[in-house]
């Protein structure tokens, strides 16, 4: 059985290739019990989720019953009532957010990070209401983001930069006063032999921090700035400057380059 909630929820049965997309208030009903995996939910707790924008109807604990019913025709006694409520039983790897959390927690590594991050669809519990799952869902964005980085590096680190520097752009788009994330993208940069953008990226970070924090760059964005300085200049700009040595005015200020 495989469980997918990182996106709207869907069921894939044992033996089957095909996934079950369920919708209505039994997959509210589902994606509840998925939340509290494993343990019991009672039924006035359900019945608040399922008819979170109004007041549950005065035959609930029956409609709820009845969900019960026609989910068990997909996922069979996984199901178990107890006194006053449910729970979900699962087994280890059947539940898509405890991959990508295992996945995330492992070594890095290409193929498994880029795997973890396929498992997302959507936004996680998507059927819930979002007062209800805020807290997780802050947590999971967050482990995204650090799944993305991890992964940049590691494509940075096996020698494909060129493929980490979209999603670094993107990351420093959607978090523009995160340092980690801007130091990564002039070591990519920098990998990928593309020394005046990497400067310019580090010039983008500092003004950004400087005009919104304050603060000048930290110890991580400096380090791959100075790398970057004493990087080797592309060989076409080297052979330039061997037959056009430059004037004696030249300086690293006159490129806007200062740490």
């Amino acid at each position: 059985m495989l469980y997918r909630v990182l996106g709207p929820l869907e069921v894939r049965p044992p033996g089957r290739e095909q996934v079950t997309r369920l919708a209505g208030k039994p997959a509210v009903l589902l994606t509840t019990l998925l939340y509290h995996e494993g343990e019991w939910v009672d039924r006035d707790q359900l019945a608040g989720t399922i008819w979170w924008q109004a007041t549950p109807p005065t035959s609930a604990r029956s409609n709820i019953n009845s969900y019960v019913w026609r989910l068990r025709r997909t996922l069979g006694s996984r199901i178990e009532a107890g006194p006053g409520g449910y729970r979900l039983r699962t087994r280890p790897g059947e539940v898509d957010v405890d991959r990508f959390r295992g996945a995330a927690h492992q070594v890095p590594a290409v193929d498994r990070l880029r795997a973890a991050l396929e498992l997302w669809r959507g936004t996680p519990y998507a059927e819930l209401p979002p007062s209800v799952t805020a807290p997780v869902v802050a947590g999971l964005d967050e482990l995204r983001r650090q799944v993305r980085e991890s992964l940049a590096a590691a494509l940075t680190a096996a020698g494909r930069a060129s493929e980490a520097i979209p999603l670094l752009r993107e990351l420093t788009l959607a978090e523009p006063l995160r340092e980690s994330t801007w130091a990564r993208l002039v070591d990519a940069l920098r990998h990928a032999g593309r020394r005046g953008e990497a400067l310019l990226a580090y010039d983008e970070a500092r003004r950004l921090l400087r005009s919104e924090l304050g603060v000048d760059p930290g110890t991580d964005l400096t380090g791959a700035y100075q790398q970057t300085l004493r990087a080797p200049a592309p060989r076409c700009i080297a052979a330039a400057s061997a037959v056009h040595p430059p004037g004696p005015g030249f300086s690293a200020r006159a490129e806007g380059r200062t740490p």
